[in-house]
């Protein structure tokens, strides 16, 4: 029904706005009717009211904070593949854990 994103804060308001045109404001389908037709007025110009103004700005730059970044260039491969002489780092093998010798310790 809704294709825009919204916040919590934007829904909250749509239930106030349901609530004040005396439509049941516990129904979802009716909040989310509500929502979206304060999405349309918003994206279509100014609301009339202050605080659907003010609703709206607020779902318009958290909907711009949250896009997902622009796709960048793959990192380059640092694979097995490449060769270097050089060693990076020494490697100190782990033994294994033997919780029966480890109890034989224990006083």
């Amino acid at each position: 029904m809704i294709s825009a994103p919204f916040a919590d804060f934007t829904w909250r308001h749509a239930r106030r706005l349901t609530a004040q045109a005396g439509r049941d404001d516990t129904n979802e389908t009716e909040v989310a009717r509500v929502l979206d037709e304060l999405l349309t007025r918003a994206q279509a110009g100014p609301p009339t009211d202050k605080a659907s103004a003010r609703v709206a700005a607020r779902t318009r730059v958290a909907a711009a904070a949250h896009r997902p970044p622009a796709p960048s260039e793959p990192p380059a491969d640092h694979g097995a593949d490449t060769e270097t002489d050089e060693q990076v780092a020494e490697v100190i093998p782990l033994g294994i854990f033997d919780a029966r010798a480890e109890a034989g310790r224990w006083p």
